[in-house]
């Protein structure tokens, strides 16, 4: 089970957590709950959308697996011991999975 923490620009704006869920997708510029495909945040403008208010970030502390899946390239999986979304881009600290 995994936790997001969007948080805003704005110091006075309270940070919004979503979870405990199994797992995220992201598509497009949606992010959804991997199991209902319910939308969790929409991607506007360099800013990820919730309930009508902006978060520039969104954070995850793992340990969680990621896969990439539906490019061009082979899909891939990896671990990470933190995710962050933010400004279009997916950053990690990367660790190594066991088979």
């Amino acid at each position: 089970m995994l936790t997001l923490l969007f948080t805003s620009r704005e110091s006075t704006d309270t940070s919004v957590k979503i979870g405990p869920l199994p797992g995220v997708r992201i598509e497009g510029t949606t992010l959804r709950h991997a199991q209902s495909d319910a939308v969790l945040a929409q991607w506007d403008d360099h800013v990820w959308m919730i309930d009508g208010k902006r978060y520039y970030r969104a954070d995850c502390a793992g340990p969680v697996t990621i896969n990439l899946e539906g490019c061009e390239a082979t899909p891939k999986r990896f671990g990470a011991e933190h995710f962050s979304l933010y400004d279009g881009m997916v950053y990690v600290i990367e660790r190594h999975l066991r088979s």
